[in-house]
């Protein structure tokens, strides 16, 4: 895309320059020696400027990308996450990301590790048929070592995709496989538009957390008290849609606990029982009984020193705790 205009420039030269042919070959008005003598000078022309291509090629980096013919989308939807692709040749894939519960990425996969850091250069170039625009820089971020060479997070990507839906080719360049040795890798627009419309269709209907977020939750309780807090309710419920989606959560845990003051055994009892309430209210919104597995603990097992009204209550708790099933 970087040489169309030099060609271009030289094509021009040879017709503005090259005198009439007629259709049976016969050159008319020109010395025969004169025009041999230019013939030989546009070729010399060519070969210098495919010369400087190579040499610019092998000395600089290298270049990759789909070409507009062969470029083509990818979506892989899910309520866990939102991923759209486009594969390039030769280099690896360039890739949207979203996961429930977080912002969009945009990265870049390489099929070969980078290891010498630096900064990647973040642009947007207008299509080869209109490559007389202006190159866009959008940004720079860090270059990171390994196979994703380039991870951008909610910001930029936003950018990059802007750019895209703008038609444009979104550039990337960063530090390449070794010494003072460069990439280039331009993502094409092309079939972007509907792609963007079923990726976006697809972040709408994503779950609103993801496993990390849900995996741990602890329910505070009043003192004396068995029964959960309203506000609690809402969590529960996301965790219910959650596992109604990931098939490898395999259990949730469901402990139990109480502070020190009182006796030991009503203690016990206490942290049953604020368990099994929990317990009741998950089976309500939906989860499976099979899933959940409830213990209880008494004073055992505290998060804090029971020596304040602020620790004790920090210890009054139920927590619950997903497990995926071993792979």
């Amino acid at each position: 895309m970087r040489y169309c205009c030099e060609f271009n420039q030289i094509h021009a030269f040879h017709v503005d320059h090259v005198d009439h042919v007629d259709h049976v070959g016969h050159v008319g008005h020109v010395d025969r020696g004169i025009f041999f003598i230019r013939v030989l000078f546009i070729l010399q022309l060519l070969s210098a400027a495919l010369v400087a291509l190579l040499w610019s090629t092998s000395a600089s980096g290298h270049v990759y990308g789909a070409l507009s013919e062969g470029a083509h989308w990818k979506l892989e939807p899910s309520r866990l996450g939102c991923k759209l692709s486009q594969p390039l040749p030769s280099y690896g894939t360039a890739v949207f990301y979203r996961r429930a519960g977080e912002t969009m990425r945009f990265y870049l996969e390489s099929q070969r590790k980078t290891k010498f850091g630096g900064q990647a250069h973040i642009m947007s170039a207008a299509p080869a048929w209109m490559h007389t625009q202006p190159i866009n820089s959008l940004g720079k971020v860090k270059v990171n070592n390994g196979v994703r060479p380039v991870d951008i997070s909610h910001n930029l990507a936003s950018l990059v995709m802007a750019e895209l839906q703008r038609g444009r080719v979104a550039v990337i360049e960063h530090t390449g496989w070794y010494t003072q040795h460069k990439v280039e890798v331009e993502v094409n627009a092309v079939n972007f538009t509907e792609a963007y419309r079923d990726f976006s269709a697809c972040l709408a209907d994503l779950l609103p957390a993801n496993f990390d977020q849900l995996e741990r939750t602890t329910f505070l309780f009043d003192s004396g008290a068995d029964w959960l807090r309203r506000e609690y309710r809402a969590r529960i419920r996301t965790i219910s849609e959650y596992v109604g989606v990931d098939k490898s959560v395999a259990r949730i845990f469901v402990d139990g606990h109480s502070d020190s003051a009182g006796r030991t055994g009503a203690n016990w009892d206490m942290s049953r029982r604020r368990a099994e309430v929990v317990k009741e209210i998950m089976m309500e919104e939906g989860i499976p009984e099979e899933m959940i597995v409830l213990r209880y603990h008494g004073e055992n097992f505290p998060v804090a020193k029971n020596n304040s009204v602020k620790n004790r209550a920090k210890n009054r708790r139920v927590t619950l705790r997903m497990e995926k099933a071993s792979r």
